[in-house]
């Protein structure tokens, strides 16, 4: 069988510090490099066309993913590893890499990622497996360049590769700064596209909830903290990044003090009533006692359908914090609750009860429940690899949860 021709795609931008490594690691790997440069002012060109790159020049648009997306489009080979400037390949990954192109059934890979923070490699809060689609067959994977934190879209079927990309995200705290800031203004782009609102309710949201919930979901739930003090400075400035993406939005730049302001108040117990608050168990039992209250059918499908919209927004939230295995319970829960507000509905129509006007509430709620999973499935990859802790990896299937889900509200 003839050997599968590998090409490496990589955009820089400015990355004399980086490009040099992430070509030597796969330089005994790679049939062909494509850099496309976005007008470096430094020797990043030199330095790729040394490695025998084929380099591009271009311009430097905001979304990044652009030039990546260039640099996939130029490519030959088979297959298409797409880098970043500043990872590198292991020999272990490299190895594997060779192994699976030879003959397998999968269109693309999810490869695992260590990024590396102000002196170590993360490994909590989050941050480790941090699953990314990098490694694709030709003309199957392509960027969709509308936002700073998507991922590849692969046509056919995905597998998942063991050993991890080392990623020099944040060797120091000015990189950091440097590319939070530039995550944060494409977030304020993505505001501005979105016409989020300028009101009481998105400034809490995101000078209040979203942080806090970031915060204490990836310091404690996710052991942020057992990274050390990294963990610790990690989870609070990626945390921080809501409420001065909104303060650009709305005015501009968040002065020191109102920085110091949000930091003294993550140290106490966040509102959000989401799995890691510490009240959150004391409301499930709440939740539960709240039926010894409804009476006849009528109330039990009242108390089941507010309970269906109550897991569906917790489930929602989860999901856009990539927290999937919590996601998928708290949608489960709500499937569950729908179910019974159906069926507790059906029941009165049996007992002879006027159900009409209540039968259009509920498909109301079915469509807006629609409405919000729909829009999930734009974003969630098909299948996640989940490892917890001292257990073997289990794959969840995301979009086909999702499907039955919408499934279950067809009335």
């Amino acid at each position: 069988m003839k050997k599968p021709k590998i090409s490496v795609a990589v955009a820089t931008f400015n990355e004399e510090k980086n490009i040099g490594p992430c070509l030597e690691s796969v330089r005994q790997l790679a049939d062909e490099i494509i850099v496309v440069d976005g007008g470096s002012t430094d020797k990043t060109v030199e330095i790729a066309k040394k490695y025998g790159a084929k380099v591009i020049v271009t311009d430097n648009p905001p979304i990044f993913h652009i030039n990546k997306q260039k640099a996939i489009d130029a490519a030959t080979g088979d297959w298409i590893l797409q880098l970043d400037a500043d990872e590198m390949v292991t020999p272990e990954l490299k190895k594997e890499v060779q192994d699976v192109i030879r003959d397998t059934k999968y269109d693309g890979y999810w490869i695992p990622r260590k990024n590396y923070f102000l002196g170590r490699y993360l490994t909590k809060g989050g941050q480790y497996p941090d699953y990314t689609l990098r490694l694709y067959r030709h003309g199957k994977g392509h960027l969709p360049c509308k936002s700073v934190h998507e991922q590849a879209m692969v046509q056919g079927k995905v597998g998942y590769l063991k050993n991890a990309l080392l990623h020099n995200a944040d060797p120091t705290f000015k990189r950091y700064l440097q590319r939070n800031s530039r995550y944060i203004d494409l977030m304020v782009k993505e505001m501005k596209e979105k016409k989020t609102g300028k009101n009481l309710i998105e400034a809490f949201k995101y000078f209040w909830f979203k942080p806090s919930h970031w915060f204490f979901m990836t310091l404690f739930r996710h052991k942020g903290i057992l990274d050390g003090f990294q963990g610790i400075i990690f989870s609070f400035f990626s945390a921080l990044r809501f409420p001065r993406a909104y303060w650009r939005y709305i005015k501009g730049r968040l002065p020191h003090f109102l920085m110091v302001f949000v930091f003294l108040t993550y140290v106490l117990p966040y509102p959000g009533l989401m799995p890691g608050n510490k009240f959150y168990r004391l409301e499930q039992v709440a939740d539960r006692l709240g039926q010894f209250w409804a009476f006849g059918n009528f109330s039990r499908h009242k108390y089941e359908l507010n309970l269906a919209d109550k897991k569906l927004v917790e489930a929602k939230v989860l999901f856009e914090y990539q927290q999937y295995p919590l996601a998928l319970q708290a949608l489960e829960n709500s499937n569950q609750h729908f179910q019974k507000a159906k069926a507790y509905l059906g029941r009165a129509s049996k007992e002879g009860k006027d159900i009409s006007q209540k039968a259009i509430n509920l498909k109301a709620a079915a469509e807006k429940h629609k409405e919000i999973l729909g829009s999930l499935e734009n974003f969630l990859p098909e299948k996640f690899l989940w490892q917890p802790e001292k257990k073997e990896a289990t794959e969840l299937d995301l979009k086909s949860t999702l499907e039955e889900a919408i499934k279950i509200r067809e009335i």
